[in-house]
């Protein structure tokens, strides 16, 4: 179920599924989710594992999420983003991957 909300906010923000850090970015959402705390070393807590589980390295898991993170930016994300944030700042300033794994975590464990 999550899972699917979470689809639903990456096609509405316009996170595109084509890319590879589509799913990157899934399983760190999922992951921070499941456990906030890794959000405090995220490069340990979420790019690492993410990065093993697809034979990567930890950089390479963090372009691909600046990638999504530029593909959500050209296609007008940023305004439902900074809606479900709660921060209108998003429309002025470029998000850390960190930034937007932490807000479609946070967002997904209140909907519940």
């Amino acid at each position: 179920m999550e899972k699917e909300r979470l689809h639903e906010l990456f096609r509405f923000s316009g996170i595109l599924p084509h890319y590879q850090g589509y799913e990157y970015l899934e399983e760190a959402v999922l992951m921070a989710v499941e456990n906030p705390m890794r959000l405090q070393n995220i490069q340990e807590g979420i790019y690492l594992p993410i990065a093993r589980k697809h034979h990567v390295s930890q950089n390479s898991v963090e372009k691909a999420l600046r990638t999504v993170r530029d593909s959500m930016i050209k296609h007008g994300g940023l305004a439902l983003f900074s809606e479900i944030s709660g921060y209108q700042g998003w429309t002025a300033r470029t998000p850390y991957p960190k930034e937007i794994i932490c807000i479609f975590a946070d967002y997904l464990t209140h909907l519940s």
